[in-house]
Formats: structure tokens, sequence, C-alpha cells
């Protein structure tokens, strides 16, 4: 049974495999799997992560492991879990149960949760999505595999461009509340940003689409750089055409990596382009502009995104223009750039007002920290869809999604108050023809030849209300509810 028939047909099945509570002389003995899902697909040689929870009031004396009748080991107490670490696992199916023995003697064991360790170098097919979970590999996370059409593993020749998506708030896995450990179902609802319209929009990418599922316990998108490492080590990867997208809390992940610097390597250095929709925070600095100031980057806002606000997107931007923030008691006096701060723009965008003050004179009063964090604010409106392009020497604004082709550095503002925009945004052609053309390496593109992006149109330049309608139909006929919108 493939993991992606197991995960999206588990319908209500539960993460507690084996799980059950048993009076014994009346003390309560509780004892479950933390680490393996029903149905996971391991690669050879395998590492299996053994996780259990086992509790008495009496105390447990032992918890052990077994792979059908055979014992794999006894597990060592971390906290309060048991776990047992199992390498070289060859190819095979196995049965994996826990059998707790408490201090009197008395014996529980789980249900069994069966595996499978195959060979091989991917998880799925081409032309597919396949769930990951969390301990089925050495990665950070769990996560969706998308494997585009003709993907040949052992191509020594043609390498295939990375995109990695990072998925909103609703995409969380959660962890178990007593124990602490990261909860390995539901990957199903990670799949959101560009894997949904993968799924929804008949979206067809000439590249690899990881999703990772953060771990919500241990702070989020901490992870993003051993990810990248993993899926680099993995996967047949032109490691010259590595991108990063992220919407909403994932766009928040983005930026953030983006202007991190891990080990003393700067992290945009290791990609050839970056996307973020909808995403604020991440704590934009000059520092952290300036190490992504040669990173090709194209962010997505709505104007009055009341779910995320704009302001911090367009302080993104400011300080990888290098423009001079204004209330920035840190920016650097001897910049050699002294660029207007991005709000100094909008009335050539058909915006009129900021602060109540015109900005045809100069505005030396915005508090970025204030509130509302977002633009338009009370009775100050763009009347469309605009994208700013920074070329090196100052801001072009164009209707739509135009954009200087000199430029580096653009940002597409959506009208109204819309934070669900990357359900259009993702299905649009022109968005991944931009996205393909950005390379590390512009001289080793040769091998690699782009294919048509078949996409649905979207309407890109209404306005609306900030919902979509609530259901929609899946090429395959399956009906999708949205209902994770941050």
């Amino acid at each position: 049974m493939s993991i992606r028939k197991t995960i999206l047909g588990a319908g209500a099945s539960t993460l507690f495999l084996g799980c059950f509570t048993a009076a014994q002389a009346q003390v309560t003995v509780k004892l479950y799997l933390v680490s393996l899902l029903e149905g996971s697909q391991f690669l050879a040689p395998a590492t299996l992560q053994l996780k259990a929870f086992a509790s008495d009031p009496d105390g447990i004396q032992k918890v052990e492991f077994f792979s059908g009748a055979t014992l794999l080991g006894t597990g060592s107490l971390n906290g309060l879990v048991y776990t047992l670490t199992v390498p070289n696992v060859g190819a095979g199916n196995y049965s994996i149960t826990a059998k707790s023995t408490d201090n009197l003697g008395n014996t529980k064991t789980t249900a069994a949760t069966n595996v499978s360790v195959k060979n091989g170098k991917v998880y799925g097919a081409p032309g597919t999505i396949t769930p990951v979970p969390l301990y089925t590999s050495s990665a950070p996370y769990g996560y969706n595999e998308y494997l585009p059409g003709g993907y040949d593993p052992d191509n020594a020749v043609k390498k295939w461009p990375l995109v990695i998506s990072l998925h909103g708030n609703g995409g969380q896995p959660g962890f178990d509340t007593t124990t602490g450990e990261v909860q390995v179902k539901n990957l199903d609802q990670a799949i959101e940003g560009v894997q949904m319209a993968i799924l929804m929009d008949g979206l067809k990418l000439p590249a690899l689409v990881l999703q990772p599922q953060a771990d919500s316990n241990a702070g989020g998108w901490n992870n993003v750089d051993a990810f990248l490492t993993y899926a680099l080590g993995r996967y047949n990867v032109d490691t010259n055409r590595v991108y990063l997208t992220g919407h909403s809390w994932g766009g928040m992940g983005a930026w953030a990596y983006a202007g991190d610097r891990i080990s003393g390597v700067t992290c945009a250095s290791r990609l050839a382009a970056l996307f973020p929709l909808c995403g604020g925070g991440g704590s934009p600095t000059a520092t952290k502009g300036i190490r992504m100031a040669n990173l090709p980057t194209w962010a997505f806002h709505s104007y009055g995104d009341q779910t995320i606000g704009s302001i911090p997107t367009i302080q993104w931007v400011n300080y990888i223009a290098g423009a001079t923030c204004y209330n920035d008691a840190a920016d650097n006096p001897n910049r050699a750039i002294k660029l207007y701060d991005l709000l100094y723009t909008f009335s050539g965008a058909g915006y009129e007002k900021v602060g109540n003050q015109a900005t045809t004179a100069p505005v030396t009063t915005i508090n970025y920290s204030a509130s509302p964090a977002f633009i338009p604010a009370t009775n100050e409106e763009i009347d469309a869809m605009r994208t700013v392009s920074y070329d090196g020497i100052g801001w072009d604004w164009q209707p739509g999604q135009t954009r200087n082709v000199s430029a580096k550095l653009f940002l597409t503002f959506y009208p109204a108050k819309a934070h669900i925009i990357w359900r259009d945004q993702y299905a649009i052609s022109d968005l991944w023809t931009w996205v393909f053309q950005q390379t590390r390496a512009p001289a080793v593109r040769a091998v690699f030849k782009s294919e048509r992006f078949a996409a649905t149109p979207a309407a890109v330049n209404k306005v609306y209300a900030g919902s979509l309608s609530t259901n929609t139909v899946s090429p395959n006929g399956r009906a999708r509810t949205f209902s994770r919108d941050t």
C-alpha cells in the first residue's frame, strides 16, 4: 500500500496506532507508537526511528520493539518516550509492535503497524505527489514529494530544478500534548500552495516540488537549510536552479531563510530565486537586505491584507533595494545608495495618501510598528493590481504584473484586502516562466529545455472580498474544501 493512498484515504484514522487503556489490578497502563504511520514506505538501506509512549503509575520496567516475532531491541527512555534506532534495514515488509513490561511484570503490546522498505532513490512516481512522513527519511521535516514527468534519478547529464514550497499555518502537523512528539499524520493537510495548483489547476512544472511540513514544536521553519541539504543529497537536482517560495506563514519562513546566514554561508547564495506570497515577519533588517541584494526576488501581497499586513513585505523590498526606511535608527547612513522608501512612490501607483499626508511631499512620520500594519488604512485605496520593479536606480511602477525586464527585484500588489492570493498566483504561467529563467550559472542551462506550462487561467486583476468558492473539484473529481487560509 502506498503512503499516499494510506494518508489520503485514512479519513478519521488516528495517529496513536495501537493505543489502548487496560485495567490491571486497578492500575492504568498506556502504550502507543508515536513515530510510525501505517503503510509508510522507506528507501533501503533504511533507518527506522521507533518511538513509543508508555506510562504506568507503578512504573515501566522496559519497552521492547518487535518486527513480527523478532526482537529489534529495547528502547531508551528520553523524556516521556522510549526510543530505538534500527539502522541498515533492507528491502521488505515489516510489522512493527511495541511491548511494555511494567514493574509488576505485566505486559501490553500495541497493534501492529505495517511499513515497507523498497529499493530505489525516490518515494513516488513521475507526475505524482507522494507523502513522505516524518521519520520515513533523514529529512528534518515530513514532506510531500512531487516528481515532474520524465524525471530520471539516475541521469548524470540532465539535472532538475528544485522548488521548495513552504505551506501556510494550516499545514502544521501539531504535536502530542503529552509527549511533545511531532504528529506524523495528516500530510495531505500540508498540500497547499504550489502542490495544490498542481492538483487543482493541472499545473505542469518541469521541476521537483518538495513541500515540507514544518514542526510547530521546534520553532516552525528553523530547519529549512537542513531540508535543502537533504533534498540536494537525495534527488537529482541542478544546484544552480533551486527556488524557494512560501505563502502566508510559509512566506514568512521564506523571507527569514533568504535573509539568514548559517555557519558562515549566506542562505541567499544557495538560491536561484525567491518568490514569497503574502508573508510578513522574518524581522527584516538592512543587514539581511544586503545579503539578498543579488538574489532575484518577486514578492506578492495585497495592499490591505489584514491577516498578515503588507508593511513587512514592503520593508523587505526596501532593505533589499537599499532604501532608507522611515523611523529606522539602525539604517546605515554610509550606504552608497540613497533611495526613497517605497512608500514615497505610491502616488504613482494610484495611491493618494500615506498617514493622511500627500506623497508629493516628503513624508517623515510613518511608523512601521503602528497599527494598522497594512496599506491602505481607512478611506485609502489602491485602484488596481500593480507591480513595482527596482532596477538598481529607482522604482518603476507598471499595471498588472508587468515588470521592468532589467530588474531583479519586483513586488506585485493585489488590490483590496484579500489574503488568500496564492490560489490564483501559483496557477499563473507567467510567474513560472520568470522563475525558470533564473539560474546561478547561466552557462549551464543548455542541457535543460523548458516545457510549456499548462495552467488554468486566473482572473488576476479583479478586486475580490478575500474569499473564493469554499469547494473546488480537482481534476480527478475529488472535492476539496479549503479551510486553512493562514
